[in-house]
């Protein structure tokens, strides 16, 4: 969890400013993060990671919410 928080506190100055869209701290956030907590905390595969939007589901795909 410490690396998680660590990489988007460390790169939020400097990624605050580009566009949402193709910005990589974003997309780390969206995706990579819910996935790393989820993984780091050996959550059984029954329960869900929410994420800015995103949820893990049992088949680890990331999807929008609707």
């Amino acid at each position: 969890m410490r690396e998680v928080l660590s990489r988007i506190l460390d790169e939020y100055l400097t990624n605050r400013e580009k566009p949402f869209e193709k910005n990589e701290l974003a997309n780390y956030i969206r995706k990579g993060a819910p996935d790393a907590v989820r993984k780091m905390a050996h959550l059984p595969q029954k329960y869900l990671v929410k994420w800015s939007g995103y949820t893990l589901a049992k088949s680890q795909d990331s999807t929008p919410k609707s």
